[in-house]
This record gives C-alpha cells, structure tokens and sequence, in this order.
C-alpha cells in the first residue's frame, strides 16, 4: 500500500472513530434526558407556560401572560393583579416535584369510578398549564398513601398519588406538592399598594391635612422643591422615597367589596390624613395614595381600589417632613476637593499636600547683624512630613455633612438666641485659588433638649444648619485649647 493509501486509510479510522464517540456521547445525553423527564411528574419550561389554572377545595385560579417576561394577570375569581412571586413559586413547585415511583399497569386506577380509590376521580388539587404554542401539560393530586409521621393521633403523610395523562400510570410524589397547590385568594391577590416604576416619576406632590403641601419636581433630569418655597432638593432622598413608594406592600388587605364608607371612615380615609401624588409626563397622575393614620395602623388605597394596612411606625417614611425632601447638604455650592486649608480660631492652620494633612508652624530666624534682636518670624512652612489623621478625619466629616435641620431666613434676634453673634469657636476654610476666597463656619449654642446637635452658621449662607457634634472632639484637637461649644441655658 503507497503513502497516500495509509493515510486514506487512516483517516477513515480516524472519522469512523470519531463517529462513534458522537453518537456514544449523543446516546448518553438522551438517556440522562430520558432519565431526568422519567423522575419528574410533570416536565416543562416555566419560561414556556402562558397560562396556569389550579383548581383546589378554595376555588379555582387562572393566571395569564403575553410572554416570558410579562407579568400574569388573574383571569378568575377575580380579574386583578395578582402577587407574581406567588404564582411563580407555584410553577417552580410543580417543576421540581419528583416522581418517588411509578406503579406499573395501573391506568385504569386513574378514570372512571377507579380512580375515586385514590382520590383522582374528583383531585383536590388540579394544575392545568398552557404552553406556548398552545400545548396543554397537566397534574392531578389525589389521596395520601398510608405511610407517614404521627403527630399526636394525626398522621402526617409523607406521600400522595398522582396522575399525568403523559405518564397513564399512577405516580406517587411527595406530599410537599399539597402545600403548593392549597392556596386562597388571600395567597394569590397582590399586596403590592402602587404599580408605577421610580423612573416614570416627573412630579411628587404630598398633600397633609394640616394643610401642607409640599411639590417636587423633576426639570433637565434633577429633583427641585417648588412648594412650599423653591429649594434644592435631595436627589438620594428622593429617589429612596419614589423606590419605597413603588415596591410598597400591604401587611394585610381589605377588598374594595368590603371597603364600605362606614369602614373607610374608621380608617380615616374619608378624610385622609395625607394623599401622595405620583404624576409623570404630560402632567398626567399615575397613581394617587391616600393614607390614613389610626393608633394602631396605617391605611392606604391600592391600586385596585382594595385597602391595604401598614405598620403605623412607617408613618414618617410615607409622609415626611419637607426637610426630608430638600438639600441639606451644609457645605452645598462648594467643592471640597478644592480646599487647601484649615485655619482654627486659636490660629492653627491645617494645609492639605496632596491628599495628605499636615500641620503648618511658623519658623522664625534670628538677624545675624544683631543675634540678641527678637527673631523675625519667616513664612509658613510644614514643619513634619507626617499627616495629620485630627485634620483629615474633620475634613471629611465636614464634607458630607447633613443639616438634621434648616432654619430659613434667620434675623439678628435669632443669630444671639442660636450663640451666633458671638459664636463659641469657629474655624474657616480656604480654596487652592485664591479667587474663591475664603469660607468661614460658626459654632453657636447646642440644640435645647438635643445635646448631640449645635448650631452652626457659614458665612456665605444665611440659613442656619442644626447639625450633630460627632466632628466637635475632632475640632477641640485641631484647635490645642478650644471649647467644645456650650449647651444653650
């Protein structure tokens, strides 16, 4: 045989070899998959399933969706929207239940007058599932088998018959599937209280019976407070707000049909005590909330008319205070990366080199014409090349700093009530560019009542800031001797 006959020949092993290995390969893939729809009683895709309907000693349900990704809609008993976690945890349980064993030449034990033995002639529990392409998959549940655990004189099973028309067989599946299927209305409907998407938000509008009105409005992609005066808002306490808002649920549920005006009224939703307002493009409301506040809960309307209960401490997170929803960053309009240095009121000055502290001292040098003439002080110069740990934990304190409250507007009468005509201490910043100038903070009395809270004052604001004293140990080391600032008598 010449050259190229071996290597033909070869070849030919090589592919008939290779054959072999695939179709080894492809017959253990098919087994496995065999193996795997043998052991679950019902096999199917959940991403394929457009309808459910389970039927059990409650009543019947009957979920739809367009698609894979939409939600399911509650067809029967009644078209609202259902909790989609639930019907998808319905579907997972289904999927996963296995097959314990198969009793073989059993069929005519699953119709007619047979079937009523182990509990199929009338299941207690049916699913029937829609696929797409309007495939039909279905999974009937009947009796216990009479095995089990006792608890006390009950017998607990651990297994119940069931019946797949694809299988013919009877099957019997462990006794968790019964848990799965026995679902009430009360399981199904949603207790979700609003439908609307965060970013679908353009305006919030909060209306309190004290007669408060608060208005947020959303303009080039930022949150502003137009009422009750313009402000700048918290752009992370707004989108907190929005976020809390739309995945808000209901601890319990009261069914429009049983909602009466004698029944709203005890919830105080006749009159409500606040309503929120989400409205989006075009000015037009996505959804309006009332809130009711009782001692021992809180009512809201849902989206499909019912109503729903909170916890009553929720109360300041659904109806806050405007100083939740506007700025009340005390160092907003400046950009602290920009600042150089920290000069105390005992006159220590902190200068920043890099993103390093350090604490800068004043040298001075003696005249060499007249050594007993005092020296002359030089410029400052950084006197250690170590950081200063003081210095750079205020600097940040100080740059996210947040007000727990604003004072608008403040007149001289205010500044001597708040220490701030004569301010305990206080200390000033300035810019890498003396463009900026300079920006210096006052340290008034501490909050009446509120020893953890002081007053402070900057100079290019005229608002007053009521903030914690965390950073004020910080300042008393940076300043050698300084005072924390006193409590207001």
């Amino acid at each position: 045989m010449n050259f190229l006959g071996k290597i033909s020949l070869a070849a030919a092993a090589v592919a008939a070899l290779g054959g072999v290995m695939y179709w080894d390969e492809y017959s253990t893939k098919k087994e496995e998959e065999q193996k795997s729809a043998q052991s679950k009683a019902l096999t199917f895709e959940i991403s394929q399933v457009r309808k459910l309907s389970l039927e059990n000693e409650s009543g019947k349900f009957v979920f739809e969706r367009e698609n894979a990704t939409s939600d399911w809609k509650m067809l029967e008993p009644k078209a609202i929207r259902p909790d989609q976690d639930a019907v998808n945890n319905v579907l997972s349980s289904i999927q996963s239940l296995t097959v314990n064993s198969e009793l073989k030449e059993t069929e005519k034990f699953t119709q007619g007058t047979e079937a009523a033995k182990y509990g199929l002639e009338k299941p207690r529990i049916a699913f029937d599932l829609t696929l797409e392409g309007n495939k039909t998959k279905k999974l009937h549940i009947g009796s216990d088998l009479g095995l089990g655990t006792k608890s006390g004189e009950k017998l607990n099973a651990i297994s119940v018959y069931a019946f797949n028309p694809e299988r013919k067989n009877l099957l019997v599946v462990g006794s968790t599937v019964v848990s799965a299927g026995k679902k009430t209305f009360a399981d199904f409907r949603t207790r979700q209280v609003t439908d609307f998407k965060a970013a679908e938000a353009e305006k919030l509008v909060l209306t309190k019976n004290t007669g408060e009105k608060i208005e947020v409005t959303k303009a080039d992609g930022k949150w502003k407070v137009k009422l009750p005066r313009e402000l700048e808002a918290d752009e992370n306490n707004m989108s907190l707000f929005l976020d809390r808002l739309s995945n808000l649920k209901a601890e319990k549920v009261t069914e429009q049909t049983e909602a009466t005006p004698e029944k709203l009224a005890t919830m105080n939703l006749v009159t409500p005590n606040a309503v929120i307002e989400i409205i989006g493009k075009e000015n037009k409301v996505i959804q309006s909330v009332k809130l009711g506040l009782t001692p021992q809960n809180i009512f809201v309307t849902m989206i499909d008319g019912a109503v729903g209960s909170l916890d009553v401490n929720k109360w300041t997170e659904l109806s806050p205070e405007l100083k939740y929803f506007r700025d009340r960053r005390v160092m907003r309009g400046l950009t602290m990366s920009e600042i150089s240095k920290i000069k105390t009121k005992s006159g220590r000055t902190f200068q920043k080199e890099g993103a390093q502290w350090y604490l800068t001292e004043e040298t001075a040098s003696a005249d060499p014409k007249n050594p007993a003439a005092p020296a002359a002080k030089a410029s400052p110069v950084v006197a250690e090349k170590t950081s200063d740990s003081v210095a750079a934990t205020f600097f940040s304190d100080w740059e996210f700093m947040t007000a727990d409250d604003i004072i608008d507007g403040p007149e001289a009468q205010d500044l001597a009530k708040f220490g701030l005509d004569k301010p305990v201490t206080k200390f000033l910043f300035e810019f890498s560019e003396a463009s900026k100038g300079v920006e210096e903070v006052f340290i008034g009395n501490r909050v009446p009542k509120n020893e953890k809270t002081v007053y402070v004052k900057r100079s290019s604001r005229p608002e007053i800031f009521a903030v914690e004293t965390s950073w004020l140990d910080a300042l008393s080391k940076m300043d050698g001797a300084g005072k924390s600032p006193q409590a207001q008598k």
